[in-house]
């Protein structure tokens, strides 16, 4: 180990920390931003020496260094980043000077205007020793109510295992709040992690929504709320060692800014299962054009808080890419699909194992087996033995599973096989087949042969069998006959392996595999069916062979023979397009026929023929003529020799398929030559070709055309029409030729750009002309277009107008006043089409309308409110598309009211008329009668009290009525209410009874068994006043030429005491005194 010398770390470290100082004021990248005093560096020093005067010297030298550096390596790389735009740094170096835990992060804008931002922000960190790199461009958006709305897209990558993303979020921040949220999405697979031991890694999917503010009454504390949200089985949200399938997290922190330059906070996180953690913050943040004593001012931290001050904060975003883990497959066992074996016997099977670190062991589940009663003997890794148990017939299968074990403890996924046991030999079972490849066509079958015999070696009949597939259909017998054998057909539409099994008695036979292979269906075809007979003209074929569903069959071996000439080859295997191909020359002349022998199937192409050669050859003076019958094309023939000599004499005979021969040779000349002229007065093709005679040889000359001039007039009958989809207009095309003839049957494709024709296409007649008619169900201008042999021609344009119908509705014909109800006016053209977007203006001849003006929707509807105001009539119209449309009349009915209301007396009939008001003064047993005016059927009258009883409009009161309310209702809804007054009498003129003392059978006690008092005067002369002659009413009838007494008394100049009384009939006022009579409780 090498010592250090305590001295010499403190000279470095001293001499460090002053040349950093120095560095820093020097150079002209900081010396604008960093303006360190001889006071600074002096404290610089001091504690430098502070810290050198400790016991362990070098390390707290090492340790203050690397916090220097780095404190104001970050300042200074801050401070000139943001020249630029903002930026935020964070260098942490470690004992080892290692950037572990640094980051930068960097928001440039290149687009600046008070509305709008564009920027971009690049940003890198070292988290848990994976370097990121962050590159997104953004949006901001400033509206006039103080909002800021932005979006933005980034390009994450982990550089340690290339793990890439992308991320898209928006934001919403305005003063003192911020919103964001943001989602991320992987562009990159599994790779291996560098990391975590035999795992894969990816970026995990995810998104999540951040909320931040801070109190406007203090802003240098703030708050934050984060939700985040991943996708996976295994993501690391909480670190490689926290994995958690579809992790969620909720982030709730507390931020103090003392000053604008720097912040600190705590951040609690927890997510699923309790998984939580806390992060002490502390960020430096320096602003562009901001003089750095301001962003040292704790005063000036509100104003940071503001919309404005952070239009180039940085994006509120996950940078570190979260990442996806996934146990890699170490190991996998298979075992045997089946395992056969007789009762009691041991059978042996052998495990396949693929293991990265080595097997361990092969961990079997023979409970199953164990309780069938058989067992594992031995089991090594490489081989498993087995006890098979005793056969029952109550059991078809005994499943063994395992799962193997490799030398780090990783486990398989679990294999099982099925152990089929039968019985101890009784008998013997054979089956045999007659083929073991078939064609998979559904037609061709493979016979299966059950031979069961006994243990004496003889036949055993009438044993059930079961037959088993795993494909194609098999029918077979289900029993074996007299010499015990049973039979089976097997047919396949399908190719592959076919494996059938036979069991008799829990016995099972297998028999050997059949392959079907799939039907071939082919095709031998021939490029032409004639060619010299010189030996060098070939006719090449092509054999096609394919399954019968299609699929071309590859790679099979083909053998070629012909019946005449030479073949390119005699064999050959047909490519991956199911394709081989043979050519056929000849030097004798005659008919020859290919064959193509394939699994031996035998394909035939059609005969071709091989002719004598004679080397001829046709030109022509020109290729196009008119067709005007007077145009000439002239045609030149050369027969020669094989040896290219001409031959003179020669007969042929001219060929045309239009036109005719104005002249022509029937015999070669001495130079060998024949000549025709063709002319034609039919537009086309022409094909002249030249048979020599005594030969089959024919000759064909280029393809030659005659051309017609076509003369096309198109006209339309009108030139409008009404768009109903009715009413049409006749378009007539005219074709003539150059001669101003008539050109018929002329093929003509119609078009047009509105409304519908009668047919797309036609054809000319003899006269020459087409004809097509055009309707349309949509107003506008239509052009029609005719098209003859490519030739083009349009009519005038021709314009369907609209006829437009309107109807309004109304909900209901028969109101009243104050009714409001909504107006409907549907507007449709001719063929009952809604017509949108017309102008409707509303009027009313009585009432309110609360909409004057509207426009249709797309059903074609404008609507309005009309309010009814007084009885009447009245009558809705709406202008619209020039026309004027009338509603229903409707009817204004009066309003419900109250006519009169009328006391009745103790014969019924009618007593006070009170006019439209209840009386004010009632008492038991007191009846008044409703009438009304203005109603619609009968009135129904209720009361919100069982203080009185109502029998048609007679209201009869039983106890106190105040504030009862009276409601009648007619048979259109209307209602009409009366209050009860409160002048409630307990008692009515019922008892005799003393008015003086307070006994049983005097007044006094008897009103307060009623909780009310003796009637005083005013208030008998208040009901008096009110229902007129009272001695006439139910209650007081007893008044009749009787006194009625009052409390109320008066004392006469000689102190004697009398009491008001009224006497009746007529209610006369008197003084009596210590009397007895009539009274009322009040």
């Amino acid at each position: 180990m090498v010592k250090t010398n305590p001295s010499s770390v403190r000279r470095v470290a001293v001499y460090g920390l002053a040349g950093l100082q120095f560095f820093f004021q020097v150079t002209p990248a900081f010396a604008g931003v960093f303006q360190a005093d001889e006071q600074s560096v002096a404290q610089t020093a001091m504690e430098a020496g502070r810290v050198l005067q400790g016991s362990n010297s070098g390390d707290a030298a090492r340790q203050l260094l690397t916090s220097q550096a780095s404190g104001q390596a970050a300042d200074a790389v801050t401070q000139w980043l943001n020249q630029f735009g903002t930026a935020k740094t964070q260098l942490s170096v470690d004992s080892d000077f290692s950037l572990k835990g640094s980051s930068l992060d960097v928001l440039l804008p290149f687009y600046n205007t008070p509305k709008n931002v564009l920027f971009t922000q690049l940003g890198m960190r070292d988290n848990d020793g994976r370097f990121t790199t962050n590159a997104g461009l953004g949006h901001r958006y400033f509206t006039d109510n103080g909002w800021m709305l932005g979006y933005n897209v980034f390009y994450d990558v982990d550089w340690r295992n290339t793990n890439r993303r992308y991320g898209i979020g928006v934001e919403a921040w305005r003063d003192y709040l911020k919103l964001s949220a943001n989602g991320y999405k992987r562009l990159s697979d599994w790779r291996q992690s560098p990391t975590v031991t035999d795992y894969d890694e990816r970026p995990a999917d995810g998104w999540d929504i951040r909320a931040e503010g801070w109190l406007p009454a203090y802003p240098q504390l703030g708050g934050k709320l984060v939700y985040e949200q991943y996708y996976g089985n295994e993501v690391a949200l909480f670190g490689e060692s926290e994995r958690q399938k579809n992790p969620h997290a909720i982030t709730a922190g507390v931020t103090w800014t003392p000053f604008p330059l720097l912040t600190a906070g705590v951040d609690y996180r927890r997510g699923k299962n309790g998984a939580d953690d806390t992060r002490l913050n502390l960020g430096l943040t320096y602003r562009i054009g901001e003089p750095l004593a301001h962003q040292l001012d704790s005063s000036r931290v509100g104003a940071q808080r503001s919309l404005a001050a952070n239009r180039l904060e940085l994006v509120n975003r996950n940078n570190d890419v979260v990442l996806e883990y996934r146990k890699q497959t170490l190991i996998t066992l298979q075992l045997p699909p089946d395992v056969y074996g007789a009762e009691l016997t041991t059978v042996t099977l052998t495990p396949q194992v693929n293991a990265k670190y080595g097997l361990s062991r092969i961990e079997l589940d023979d409970a199953e087996l164990r309780q069938a009663g058989g067992k594992v003997i031995s089991n090594n890794g490489q081989q498993i033995t087995l006890q098979l148990p005793a056969w029952s017939s109550d059991r078809q299968s005994i499943t063994l599973s395992g799962r193997a074990r490799d030398t780090r403890g990783n486990l398989s996924d679990i294999a099982r096989t099925r152990i089929l046991v039968s019985p101890a030999v009784q008998q013997q079972l054979a089956v045999s087949t007659d083929k073991t490849t078939a064609t998979a066509d559904g037609a061709d079958s493979v016979r299966y042969t059950l031979t069961v015999t006994g243990s004496d070696g003889k036949p055993v009949s009438g044993q059930a069998v079961r037959w088993e597939h795993n494909g194609g259909t098999l029918n077979g017998e289900n029993t074996t006959n007299a010499d015990g054998v049973a039979t089976a057909t097997l047919t396949s539409q399908t190719a592959g392996i076919i494996r059938v099994t036979a069991t008799t008695r829990n016995q099972t036979a297998k028999a050997a595999d059949v392959t079907f292979v799939a039907a071939m269906q082919g095709e031998l075809l021939a490029d032409r069916t004639q060619a010299l007979a010189d030996g060098q003209e070939a006719v090449s074929y092509t054999l096609t062979l394919k399954t019968t569903d299609g699929k071309p069959l590859s790679g099979k071996n083909v053998t070629f023979t012909t019946t005449a000439g030479q073949l390119s080859r005699t064999q050959g295997t047909t490519d991956q397009n199911g394709q081989l191909s043979v050519q056929l020359t000849s030097i004798r002349a005659g008919q020859a026929v290919v064959n193509a022998s394939v699994d031996g199937t035998t394909i035939s192409a059609a005969p071709v023929t091989f002719e004598n050669h004679l080397d001829s050859a046709i030109v022509v003076n020109k290729t196009s003529a008119v067709a005007d019958g007077q145009d000439s094309i002239i045609l030149t023939a050369v027969i020669r020799d094989a040896a290219g000599n001409p031959v003179a004499g020669q007969a042929v005979t001219w060929h045309t398929d239009n036109g005719q021969f104005t002249q022509q040779d029937a015999v070669t000349n001495a130079a060998g030559a024949a000549f025709a002229t063709l002319t034609s007065t039919q537009a086309g093709n022409a094909q002249v070709s030249l048979s020599l005679n005594g030969t089959t040889t024919t000759v064909s000359a280029p393809r030659v055309s005659f051309t017609q001039q076509l003369y096309l007039t198109l006209q339309a009958g009108r030139s409008t029409a009404v768009a109903d989809g009715n009413d049409a207009i006749t378009y007539t095309l005219n074709v003539r030729d150059a001669a101003g003839q008539p050109v018929k049957d002329k093929a003509v494709q119609w078009s047009t750009d509105l409304g519908t024709l009668s047919a797309q296409q036609g054809t000319t007649s003899a006269q020459g002309e087409a004809t097509v008619t055009l309707a349309s169900t949509q107003a506008g201008q239509a052009v029609v277009n005719a098209t003859v042999d490519g030739k083009q021609i349009s009519a005038q344009s021709v314009t369907f107008t609209r006829t437009v119908r309107g109807v309004i509705t109304v909900e209901k014909e028969r109101v009243y006043p104050g009714a409001r109800q909504t107006v409907t006016l549907t507007l449709t053209d001719a063929a009952g089409n809604p017509v949108s977007g017309e102008r409707v203006d509303w009027h009313v001849d009585s009432g309110n309308l609360w909409q004057t003006q509207g426009t249709t929707d797309a059903q074609g509807r404008a609507t309005t409110t009309w309010e009814s105001t007084t009885p009447g009539t009245a009558t809705i119209t709406a202008d619209a598309y020039g026309q004027q449309y009338t509603a229903p009349v409707i009817t204004v009915m009066p309003a419900l009211t109250v006519s009169s209301v009328t006391g009745i007396d103790a014969t019924g009939a009618d007593g006070k008329n009170f006019g439209k008001r209840v009386p004010d003064n009632t008492w038991p047993g007191a009846k008044f009668r409703i009438d009304t005016e203005n109603a619609a059927g009968t009135v129904t009258w209720s009361a919100s009290s069982a203080a009185v009883s109502i029998n048609g409009n007679v209201v009869t009161v039983k106890s106190n009525p105040a504030g009862v309310t009276l409601t009648g209702t007619d048979t259109d809804g209307q209602t009409v209410t009366l209050s009860m007054g409160s002048n409630w009498f307990a008692q009515s003129a019922t008892k005799w009874e003393w008015l003086s003392g307070d006994y049983n059978g005097t007044a006094i006690y008897s009103c307060r068994q009623l909780g009310a008092q003796v009637a005083s005067s005013g208030a008998l002369q208040g009901i008096i006043s009110e229902w007129g002659e009272l001695e006439t009413y139910d209650g007081w009838t007893n008044l009749k030429n009787n006194w009625l007494y009052s409390s109320t008394t008066v004392v006469s100049g000689n102190g004697v005491k009398s009491t008001i009384a009224y006497y009746f009939p007529g209610g006369r006022e008197g003084q009596l005194s210590g009397i007895r009579g009539y009274y009322a409780c009040r």
